[in-house]
């Protein structure tokens, strides 16, 4: 993936790093075969998007997109209707682009955001029934014994107390939270044409993504800190940002020889945290040494009830910290020679990526039956975490020579 013919990918998990708006897209060009010596190194398709640039006219775009759950039909399962879910999306901008100086400089800018709330399924979660909800310790409801306060471990009081009542049958809590992703998207671009021979443009575009994908238990006081709960995956806030700068730089020898300069610097900077990213509620609770070290092991760590549910799922690798930085410069020749065409180029791209995430940071704790979770009975218990994050560097130089030859009308 290209923009402007400069290397747009985030290496970790092979994702792109920019996305210019909408309306800054010029052009697609897409490669799936046959490809040009200074793409390679690929064995998929290439995709270039190249940029508008201003022109000795004003034009301006507005825009929006939007889907709303009011334009919906209801869903139909089994000659049942359902409820909608609530869907809120709202795509929307616009770009400007014309002369700075007439014939010479020119802009072009634009902008995009977005704006998604979106309903989730319903999840089921396992819980205690609400008489053991009403009397801790207490399993006689379900022919279970009883345990005095001096048998209940202080620990798995607190994550005992985290449990919602039911709603749903004997045990069972059902709900649906909203997603909801923000962002906003800008690029701007100055063309220059400095005399006949010479021209150079510069681009910066910069994207800000927040997605925030809740739980479906409701938040709850956890020594002495209000905290989110994550029963079903790893959920939380997922802000990303990037940005790419890059300048490119034409000069013309004669009418048939060339040469482009490149210059681009791509930055991503990826994250994933829960909501309590920053606090230490098992400190709170007398658990030494479960959120440390601070910038990096925070949130409640995870506890799995072996049929009785799960709380503190957003401790599971958790957080992600993923900065990923590339360097590239490219030069390459054109001579375009009667029935030839040959271009000779040579590039640097200079990565460094530095990752982290660790599988079990603040610890996991498993329990055979919520009267486990309370006496504190722990049956299984694991540590994962990586106490220096990787920094990954990578030089990738390539050079080249492409020649095509157009030997008749029929045969290239």
């Amino acid at each position: 993936q290209m923009v402007d013919g400069v290397d747009n990918n985030e290496r970790l998990i092979g994702s792109i790093g920019v996305r210019p708006a909408i309306d800054a897209i010029g052009e697609v060009r897409v490669q799936t075969n046959t490809y040009t010596a200074e793409v390679g190194r690929t064995g998929g398709g290439i995709v270039n998007l190249l940029t508008k640039s201003g022109t000795n006219q004003f034009h301006g775009t507005l825009f929006e997109y939007f889907r709303n759950d009011v334009l919906d039909t209801y869903p139909y399962a089994f000659g049942v209707s359902l409820s909608k879910a609530e869907l809120r999306q709202n795509q929307f901008g616009g770009s400007i682009g014309g002369p700075i100086i007439r014939d010479k400089t020119f802009f072009f800018g634009d902008y995009e955001g977005f704006r998604l709330v979106q309903g989730q399924s319903p999840s089921t979660s396992v819980v205690p029934t609400a008489y053991e909800e009403d009397h801790p310790g207490d399993f006689s409801d379900i022919g279970g014994g009883v345990l005095t306060s001096s048998q209940m471990d202080k620990a798995g009081l607190a994550y005992f107390g985290l449990f919602p009542k039911p709603n749903s049958g004997t045990n069972k809590y059902v709900a649906a939270d909203k997603k909801t992703q923000f962002s906003h998207v800008f690029d701007i671009r100055i063309d220059h044409q400095i005399n006949s021979t010479n021209s150079i443009f510069g681009r910066f575009s910069y994207n800000n993504v927040l997605t925030d994908t809740p739980g479906n238990i409701p938040e709850k006081t956890f020594g002495g800190t209000g905290i989110k709960l994550y029963p079903g995956s790893a959920l939380g806030s997922a802000p990303d940002k990037a940005h790419n700068i890059m300048l490119n730089y034409v000069h013309t020898f004669t009418p048939n020889l060339l040469i482009e300069l490149k210059a681009s610097y791509t930055r991503v900077d990826n994250e994933d945290h829960t909501d309590t990213t920053g606090l230490n509620p098992n400190e709170a609770i007398g658990q030494k040494n479960v959120n440390t070290s601070m910038s990096d092991q925070t949130g409640l760590a995870y506890v799995d009830v072996v049929g009785g549910g799960s709380l503190g799922f957003g401790g599971i690798f958790n957080p992600v910290k993923d900065k990923d930085n590339t360097f590239q410069y490219t030069g390459a020749l054109t001579w375009s020679h009667n029935t030839q065409n040959i271009k000779i180029g040579a590039g640097l791209i200079r990565r460094q990526l530095t990752s982290f995430q660790s599988n079990y940071g603040e610890g996991l704790w498993l329990f055979l039956g919520l009267q486990n979770l309370l006496e504190g009975n722990v049956f299984y218990v694991e540590r994962q975490i990586s106490l220096v994050a990787p920094h990954l560097r990578v030089w990738e130089p390539s050079v080249y020579i492409q020649d095509d030859w157009h030997a008749s009308k029929k045969l290239t």
